[in-house]
């Protein structure tokens, strides 16, 4: 009986028009791919990753290389703790494809062509658990949330496993766009055990109550900002009495207005009567 959570990869197999062009077994330990600069290791290594949940596609990788996008589907027998699984997934040009799951070995898997596979979204769609669920599911480890309101996914665990030849060699995870810290010490302490699991959730709660925190201290600044120069405190009270002594203020100097208005428009109007009264006489 093997320590939980463990996952390994049995057996790894590459299809095109339903002819296998790779078809690889695996020790359970250390395994090495060797070969010529050129003869397709990388490749080998980006289809374990697609095929475990991975994207390959992303900021480093726009597409797949030049054979690999001419295959079909990468299969892969794995040991999910004390389960064998058989996953299989489409090679495609597009992200976020699905993952197909036959809860078999390969042999058995390879004999039924629907009955028996179940296919999971990348991510939780309704009801529909996402494969990252399920796979986490049978390896017994619990769901974390991320940023967004989602749960950790099975490639945010695989980016600190895998890293393809374009990401800096100096970095641990595997290279991304959007790449928070927060995200990459949640994933590092999910795998670690460090701590609760609902550390992150409290973390990400804790971040979206600073920037509360932000904006209502900017509001404050604000009123600050505007009544420094009140004679009276700045409290309640005194704002409101402040208030209402303006608004008087406003009221008196409108009346003004309209006095001084009617006054010139008034002796306009009479200077106009004048005139006419004038010409006519005259």
């Amino acid at each position: 009986m093997r320590i939980a959570p463990t996952l390994a990869i049995n057996r790894l197999l590459v299809f095109r028009k339903g002819r296998a062009v790779y078809d690889q077994k695996f020790y359970f330990g250390v395994n090495i791919i060797r070969g010529a600069n050129g003869s397709g290791k990388s490749t080998i290594m980006d289809f374990i990753f697609h095929v475990l949940g991975g994207e390959v596609l992303g900021p480093t990788i726009q597409e797949w290389k030049e054979y690999a996008s001419l295959c079909d589907a990468v299969v892969a027998e794995i040991t999910v703790n004390d389960a064998i699984v058989t996953l299989r997934r489409e090679v495609a040009p597009e992200r976020s494809r699905p993952l197909q799951l036959f809860f078999d070995r390969f042999e058995i898997a390879s004999r039924s062509v629907e009955e028996g596979w179940q296919t999971f979204p990348y991510s939780r769609q309704g009801t529909k658990e996402s494969f990252s669920q399920i796979i986490f599911r049978a390896l017994q480890m619990p769901e974390a949330a991320t940023p967004e309101g989602g749960n950790i996914t099975i490639h945010q665990v695989l980016r600190l496993l895998y890293s393809d030849q374009m990401t800096p060699v100096q970095r641990i995870f595997r290279f991304e766009n959007f790449d928070p810290p927060i995200l990459k010490q949640a994933v590092g302490d999910f795998l670690c055990g460090v701590g609760e699991f609902n550390l992150y959730e409290k973390q990400i709660a804790l971040r979206s109550l600073e920037k509360q925190f932000d904006n209502v201290s900017s509001e404050l600044k604000s009123i600050f900002a505007v009544g420094g120069d009140l004679e009276a405190p700045l409290a309640r009270g005194g704002l409101t009495t402040e208030i209402d002594e303006l608004t008087h203020e406003r009221v008196r100097l409108y009346l003004e207005l309209e006095n001084v208005a009617e006054s010139e428009f008034g002796a306009d109007e009479n200077a106009k009567s004048r005139e006419n009264d004038r010409r006519m006489g005259n």
